[in-house]
């Protein structure tokens, strides 16, 4: 499992309050977050352990919301999702792979482990990227009702070609989540990105 600011922190690993303010400032209320950096800045120790005091349930929500193994947040909608599956003839999913309106998820349903990343933090880059004249479709966006928008499962393109590549979440600049050889890339980071710009707060 890909280690992270995010997973440091939910597995108790003491992160400074400079760095704990550089990663997750964007879910932090805006007095709050300025209030803080102020004491950093003054290197005011009594008033930034109250400040913490305030913020680490705050990140402790936010942790449990990101890292829950089930889509059933409060608010929560999901977006896009494709899983990997192996097997000939009875094919079984191992893996689920989903963006929501609050995170990025791959579950791996042999081992019932979880990378996360939310998206208020992540920034995305796609790498790899390459088209194909003939493929299946790898990653589906879904409608707010469970209804497809832009493709329904599993189809073959023989007729055009079609783009796929590495959808790459970072945070601090460094790699934490990967969705790999996914559908139109590029689309589906826009998609991340607006939600983004919406400063998603929990």
């Amino acid at each position: 499992m890909t280690s992270s600011p995010e997973k440091s922190l939910k597995e108790g690993v003491d992160l400074k309050p400079e760095d704990i303010l550089k990663v997750f400032k964007p879910i932090l209320p805006s007095t709050l977050a300025k209030d803080l950096e102020k004491a950093i800045k003054s290197g005011d120790e009594e008033k930034i352990k109250i400040l913490m005091s305030e913020v680490i349930p705050i990140l402790d929500n936010y942790q449990a919301k990101i890292w829950n193994m089930k889509f059933d947040n409060e608010g929560e909608q999901l977006l896009w999702m494709h899983e990997v599956k192996q097997g000939f003839i009875h094919k079984e999913t191992i893996e689920k792979w989903a963006i929501t309106n609050l995170r990025a998820v791959k579950i791996n349903l042999a081992s019932l482990s979880i990378e996360a990343v939310g998206l208020a933090l992540a920034d995305t880059v796609v790498m790899n990227q390459y088209r194909s004249s003939t493929g299946s479709r790898v990653g589906t966006f879904i409608g707010a009702r469970g209804s497809f928008f832009a493709g329904a499962g599993e189809s073959t393109y023989s007729s055009r070609s079609q783009t796929y590549g590495d959808l790459v979440f970072l945070l601090s600049g460094r790699e934490v989540l990967r969705f790999q050889g996914i559908s139109d890339p590029q689309g589906v980071r826009r998609v991340v990105e607006t939600l983004k710009k919406q400063q998603i707060r929990i």
